[in-house]
């Protein structure tokens, strides 16, 4: 399986960065997260420019391949031979991974405020219990 980094859009100024996987003419697309400055884009080398501040994202994306690779070389160890198993495998391992930017921690700050909100909300109306349960 081969692994690669593209832009999803290099015209605009900001875009995301995908992992593409292919494995026998297949391919699949997963999202890192990452999103970069298109101007600092290499497409030759599929990572930021080296004269670039912003090598912390050219260190993530090693990590993230890497731990592509990692989980294909084990889901072939455990004989996964099809190949859109192999891609979800792969795609699990590395959605479980902490590598990638996921929505789901914006997700949970907006909950956080939600919170903080109604907290807020039940003080200035009194309605905020004085005592904890026991």
């Amino acid at each position: 399986m081969n692994f690669s980094f593209f832009l999803k859009d290099s015209r605009k100024q900001e875009s995301l960065v995908f992992l593409v996987c292919r494995e026998n003419g297949s391919r699949v697309k997963i999202s890192t997260g990452i999103k970069v400055k298109s101007a600092d884009w290499s497409p030759e080398t599929a990572r930021i420019k080296r004269n670039h501040i912003g090598q912390e994202v050219n260190v993530r994306l090693n990590q993230i391949e890497s731990a592509a690779n990692n989980a294909y070389h084990d889901a072939r160890r455990q004989k996964i031979e099809n190949t859109s198993e192999l891609f979800e495998y792969v795609k699990s391992k590395i959605l479980e991974s902490d590598l990638h930017d996921r929505k789901e921690e914006t997700k949970s700050m907006d909950d956080i405020f939600t919170a903080l909100d109604l907290f807020i909300e039940q003080l200035s109306q009194g309605t905020r219990p004085t005592k904890r349960k026991n």
